[in-house]
């Protein structure tokens, strides 16, 4: 018995993990799925085939969309380091201007979608948004990638901003 409050923290820490990391992944993956078919579906677009390099495809007679999610911290910023290498940074007080990001890693997941070369369109999808995205333009300058730029062969959409982005994309 007087182990019995060790276990009963010890068994919400794991059903946390659980879901922040297996469950929660599923749930918002499900919900950009739903949104995407239920918009797409409506412009004549059906569901392709599935793979391991992107989410989905969506194709409509010979024009094929390439979507791969990407679920990041709000409390973020992307850098676009090259066509494949892009570093999440993220944390900080959102409320101080100019503030650094504390925690730094490289998108892996993201590496085989970006340097492939597909028949079609490829969107990134930032689930849910993300502070700012920046490109390197060389060693020293960076520019902001907002949806009227194409950084390299692919476009990138916030979650937040679905419905005004997404037409940009599949029209340019």
């Amino acid at each position: 018995m007087k182990y019995l409050p060790y276990i009963i923290i010890g068994s919400i820490i794991i059903l946390i993990l659980i879901y922040v990391f297996f469950i929660r992944p599923i749930q918002i993956k499900k919900t950009v799925t739903t949104k995407l078919l239920s918009y797409f579906k409506e412009l004549g677009y059906t569901e392709g085939k599935k793979a391991s390099l992107y989410n989905i495809l969506l194709t409509k007679g010979e024009e094929k969309l390439y979507f791969k999610y990407l679920i990041i911290p709000s409390n973020s910023q992307i850098t676009i380091n090259c066509k494949e290498k892009w570093r999440l940074s993220w944390g900080g007080n959102p409320d101080k201007v100019g503030r650094a990001y504390p925690n730094n890693r490289y998108l892996t997941e993201i590496e085989d979608f970006a340097k492939a070369t597909l028949d079609g369109k490829k969107i990134f999808i930032v689930y849910y948004s993300t502070e700012h995205i920046l490109r390197y333009i060389n060693e020293c300058e960076l520019e902001t990638i907002d949806i009227t730029k194409t950084p390299y062969d692919y476009k990138i959409v916030c979650f937040d901003k679905f419905e005004e982005e997404i037409p940009y994309c599949i029209n340019k």
